[in-house]
């Protein structure tokens, strides 16, 4: 059975061959983001994308994003059951995401 570094390794490395650009994992508490407390999900840096910016023009993004799960009523944090994460993701960022 393969590890999940290994299983990690294979999904980034068929994807790059495909063309997409890795993305490196960003900090688990955003740094240029004051909407987010903790990075919860792989989407997280790709969200100037989301809004209509590409500052780096991508077209096709692969990540393994280490993330911050929280389970509880809503996310309650005073709950305290949390958990750290990594979320793999393929993206491909089109003009039908983007505002017009």
């Amino acid at each position: 059975m393969k590890s999940s570094k290994e299983i990690r390794h294979d999904f980034i490395s068929f994807l790059k061959s495909k063309e997409h650009t890795f993305i490196p994992s960003a900090p688990v508490v955003p740094q240029d983001d004051p909407t987010l407390l903790f990075t919860n999900a792989g989407m997280n840096q790709f969200k100037s994308i989301f809004l209509g910016d590409n500052p780096r023009n991508l077209t096709r993004a692969v990540n393994s994003q280490k993330c911050m799960r929280v389970s509880g009523k809503q996310n309650d944090l005073s709950e305290k059951r949390s958990w750290l994460t990594r979320c793999r993701g393929c993206w491909t960022p089109s003009n039908r995401w983007q505002h017009r």
